[in-house]
């Protein structure tokens, strides 16, 4: 018997909830399977599906080396470390971080972008997959300069970024940043107002509208939309924000937490 331990990928196409009625089991239902690739160590392997449940990436170590294979395929280049690999929402994309020669660089269909001395965890495509987002450091620079960096090109550099979205039409991102004099929301690299702290950065579904909470000073939240700033609450006290369906209205739940009230409303537009 070979030492080697063959391990089998079973790529299986239907077994997923739509095949699943009630809360019986389908019976009619019919499952292929499908050889994708013969693994000598298993223990060693990430496995990733992608969004549609039709291709599988995983990566695999190969003499101390990372090396990342798609539905089977190669990518024939070897890192020293492959992390944080991510598949489009159309499932037709790949990202992943890699770490080579002491820099790390984000490798989008196999293309290798800018090197940087670190590149965070978030890899973010946009909704439509046609753009990826993600932070990055240039640890040659004193001090550091981290950028939001989006298809290669950096956008303005503060201390710390948080929080990539993109809205859901793809044609708009935001991010939280953190500069030296406290925190602001980024729209299409055109800084807010700054404040003490920023939370539940919030698009409306049809992009047109931005919404977040913030805290101008101790003791005080307000909701911030388009800019436009609300009253103040007690901090702490703005939950969620939600946009309707049709982007035509605006809510947030204000939470009053004090010793002698323990209560919750809503406010409408």
């Amino acid at each position: 018997m070979s030492l080697d331990k063959i391990i089998m990928l079973i790529f299986i196409l239907s077994i997923f909830s739509e095949n699943v009625h009630g809360e019986g089991y389908n019976l009619d239902r019919v499952v292929s399977e499908k050889l994708i690739a013969k693994i000598d160590d298993f223990h060693n392997v990430s496995i990733l599906l992608s969004p549609d449940n039709r291709h599988i990436a995983y990566i695999v170590k190969e003499e101390d080396k990372d090396v990342l294979f798609v539905d089977g395929s190669s990518s024939k280049k070897r890192y020293q470390e492959i992390s944080d690999l991510t598949f489009s929402p159309d499932s037709n994309h790949t990202a992943y971080r890699a770490n080579d020669g002491g820099k790390e660089f984000v490798v989008h269909d196999g293309k290798e972008l800018k090197k940087y001395g670190f590149v965070g965890p978030d890899l973010v495509f946009s909704p439509n997959s046609n753009h990826i987002a993600y932070t990055a450091c240039d640890n040659g620079t004193i001090p550091l300069k981290y950028f939001v960096v989006i298809d290669d090109k950096e956008l303005n550099n503060f201390r710390h970024f948080f929080y990539l979205l993109f809205s859901k039409d793809s044609d708009h991102l935001a991010y939280e940043a953190e500069d030296v004099s406290g925190f602001n929301i980024v729209e299409d690299n055109k800084s807010g107002k700054i404040y003490r702290k920023v939370d539940y950065l919030t698009f409306s579904p049809d992009g047109n509208h931005l919404a977040y909470s913030a805290s101008p000073d101790i003791g005080t939240d307000i909701v911030v939309l388009d800019s436009n700033e609300s009253s103040g609450y007690d901090w702490m006290s703005v939950g969620k924000l939600s946009f309707s369906p049709d982007s035509q209205h605006f809510g947030y739940l204000i939470n009053e937490n004090d010793l002698s009230n323990d209560s919750a409303f809503v406010v409408i537009d």
